[in-house]
């Protein structure tokens, strides 16, 4: 699965764009966590509206400006709880998907990848029995 993590601090004029940018990804198999660094406009509310609409959107909403490193490691993990084979892709509020074939074309090298590593370790360092 693709898990997102957006952090946004007062990107209320970008925010919607980002989101719907992955929304109308061709590939379904995804989540985002949408981290509000405790925003003074309105991004909060854009990102909870499309939270909604659709359980594959998480915002989590700080009471204090904690940083985008911060948001990106450990207060992103402790939401979202990823899982050892997810790819994760870090999508600031003020950026969006070029197109809706994104994460279609991300899937394509991540299984190409996924192989290669597997035959690898199967050639040099798996003993035949």
């Amino acid at each position: 699965m693709f898990v997102f993590v957006t952090t946004c601090f007062n990107c209320e004029k970008f925010i919607e764009r980002c989101i719907k940018s992955v929304l109308s990804q061709n590939y379904k198999d995804w989540s985002m966590y949408i981290i509000d660094d405790a925003s003074h406009d309105k991004s909060a509310e854009i990102a909870k509206s499309f939270e909604t609409q659709d359980k594959r959107i998480h915002v989590i909403e700080n009471k204090n400006n904690l940083g985008a490193v911060y948001n990106k490691t450990l207060n992103f993990v402790k939401h979202a709880h990823p899982e050892d084979e997810d790819v994760i892709i870090t999508l600031d509020g003020d950026d969006w998907l070029a197109h809706e074939n994104v994460l279609t074309d991300l899937a394509k090298v991540d299984n190409l990848w996924g192989f290669s590593i597997q035959r690898i370790i199967q050639q040099e360092f798996l003993q035949p029995s």
